[in-house]
């Protein structure tokens, strides 16, 4: 799943978004000189951004402040990358015990397939998508577009507002 769709949700709903881009040193100099297509524009309209590189000693600091502040972190890597740079909900939670935590990944957190990659096609024949769709007796046909992702983004947008409620209600994280 794609985390700009959700993202774009969010921010037509006047929410104040930070994408936190962790990279490293090498690909963070080459992302900023290429030039930015307009899907990326316009998906990522509104927000402000920041990369970090957690791979220097101090790159946990700006981002500890940015989640004192924050109500939602949505992550979107493969699971465990944020518990490998140690970064899991128990940190998380500790700078912040009123954060809501939303993980966005193709096979979920836990599970038999959890660490495979996905594509957009991987997804939709995984969820039924490609066998559904053709005319009877042919190959199965791919669903045009990126729907997968753009309905991984209205789930995650949906559970991430649900999240942060209930984060505020309870006051604990969530």
């Amino acid at each position: 799943a794609s985390p700009r769709h959700h993202v774009l949700i969010l921010t037509r709903r006047a929410t104040h978004h930070v994408l936190v881009q962790v990279t490293q040193q090498a690909t963070r100099r080459h992302r900023l000189r290429r030039p930015r297509r307009q899907t990326h524009l316009s998906i990522n309209r509104g927000k402000r951004s920041v990369a970090i590189d957690l791979d220097e000693p101090d790159a946990a600091d700006p981002l500890r402040a940015l989640m004192a502040g924050a109500d939602l972190v949505v992550e979107s890597d493969r699971p465990g990358r944020l518990e490998r740079r140690g970064l899991g909900p128990e940190v998380l939670s500790a700078w912040n015990p009123t954060l809501a935590l939303v993980r966005i990944s193709p096979f979920g957190q836990t599970g038999p397939y959890r660490d495979r990659p996905a594509s957009d096609l991987v997804v939709q024949a995984a969820g039924g998508w490609v066998s559904a769709h053709g005319l009877p007796g042919t190959a199965a046909v791919r669903v045009g577009g990126r729907i997968p992702e753009y309905l991984a983004g209205a789930f995650a947008s949906t559970s991430a507002l649900t999240a942060v409620r209930a984060a505020r209600d309870k006051q604990e994280f969530i």
